[in-house]
């Protein structure tokens, strides 16, 4: 099996200390003690994977007889995701998978939807996941959802007692996750299952190296930051004509996951928006996986500042789901009646928050035009901690290795 550094030549399977060293060697990384500590905790949990331990239950993470589970939190750029994914790459065995949270709870809700009627349905679904998947590796592990807090709850326990590895990047750490949310008492047993059966890492360092890269390239293609004689949609239009070298189609539509959406101009693998047919009405995740399959390059031009002012309202669905008779649909029914304070934008920041993490994960080169710099697109509100991952890789987003790393 081969593992391949990002922006490198494939090379010969390492071990995750390994890896790292050899990332050390590339001139736009640096040496951080935070990433030291954890590869030396990946390192073990390596050691003990490759000693046919896995199929041992993980009951502690403190002994010896069990590869470790961790969860690393902290602030963005601070190198969470690299090394979840060095570990990731380094461990040469089929029953293995990388996925985003977002489209794991998505994998969830649809086996539940295949098994209805059955008497215990998340420990099946549990039960299905740990044989196809002995390590789970969890990007931007976060929950905002009832839905999704309700069904965690059980399957994160039951997967552990399956003996799944997981390891997981966060934000927030364990006990703040859905923080402040409905019924949260319910959620507690999943936070106390993560806190018992993973290791808990701060990622406390003070750099972001995902801006002190940026600083190293031209940063070109996010057009949110207009010059005093250009109007962002006239930059962004010559620049679409000349990448679709004049081959386009105006005012059309399309049709995504059986619904239309009207797009401003269209080429070969490129398309053009406006941010409300994108980011307002109902708008599922579903969406955005589509546009991202299809499109290489996707223009949206008059985002808004979003956030800001707080009013009363029904809590938002945000990216919805329409699975008629599964468990999220019935808790959704339920929520709709729930008051809460939120910023009367926050329905399609979150949207253009799932939006953004799809593109992003699927290597889309993403186009914006706005009249306000990317750093002020959201003005505060609920979503303030959600957004600020959103703005991070946004700006990643603009650099040169980003762009290198879509060819």
């Amino acid at each position: 099996m081969e593992c391949t550094l990002q922006g490198d030549e494939t090379v010969n399977l390492m071990t995750p200390t390994q890896y790292y060293q050899q990332a050390l060697k590339r001139p736009d990384f640096e040496p951080d003690p935070v990433q030291g500590e954890v590869v030396k905790i990946l390192q073990r949990s390596y050691d003990l994977f490759n000693q046919d331990l896995l199929n041992r239950p993980n009951e502690s993470n403190n002994g010896q007889t069990a590869p470790i589970s961790l969860y690393l939190w902290g602030k963005v750029g601070r190198g969470k995701t690299f090394l979840m994914d060095a570990f990731y790459q380094c461990i040469d065995h089929k029953q293995k998978q990388r996925v985003h949270f977002y489209r794991f709870m998505q994998d969830v809700h649809h086996r539940l939807a295949q098994i209805q009627g059955c008497s215990d349905p998340l420990i099946t679904v549990a039960n299905q996941i740990a044989k196809q998947t002995r390590i789970l590796c969890f990007d931007e592990f976060f929950v905002s959802d009832i839905g999704d807090a309700m069904l965690l709850s059980g399957l994160i326990r039951q997967l552990f007692a399956n003996g799944v590895i997981i390891i997981a990047t966060s934000n927030v750490e364990p006990s703040r996750l859905y923080e402040d949310g409905l019924q949260r008492p319910r959620f507690i047993p999943a936070i106390r299952a993560i806190e018992t059966n993973m290791q808990v890492v701060h990622m406390d360092g003070l750099v972001d190296h995902r801006l002190r890269t940026l600083d190293q390239c031209d940063a070109y293609f996010l057009l949110s930051k207009p010059s005093p004689n250009t109007n962002p949609s006239e930059a962004m239009f010559e620049h679409f004509k000349q990448a679709s070298d004049h081959h386009y189609r105006e005012q059309g539509e399309i049709i995504i996951e059986h619904r239309p959406i009207k797009c401003v101009y269209e080429a070969d693998r490129r398309i053009w928006f406006d941010f409300e047919q994108l980011c307002k009405g109902a708008r599922s995740q579903n969406d955005y996986i589509a546009l991202a399959s299809r499109y290489e390059n996707i223009y949206i031009d008059n985002v808004p500042q979003m956030g800001g002012m707080i009013t009363q309202k029904n809590i938002a669905q945000g990216t919805e789901d329409g699975a008629d008779g599964s468990e999220l649909a019935k808790l959704n029914r339920h929520r709709q009646v729930i008051m809460r304070s939120e910023s009367k934008s926050d329905d399609e920041a979150r949207r253009f928050i799932s939006l953004v993490d799809e593109l992003y994960d699927r290597k889309v080169l993403l186009y914006i035009g706005s009249m306000v710099a990317i750093t002020e697109l959201y003005q505060g509100g609920r979503l303030t901690f959600e957004f600020e991952r959103a703005v991070s890789r946004l700006l990643e987003m603009q650099s040169v290795a980003y762009f290198d790393s879509c060819q």
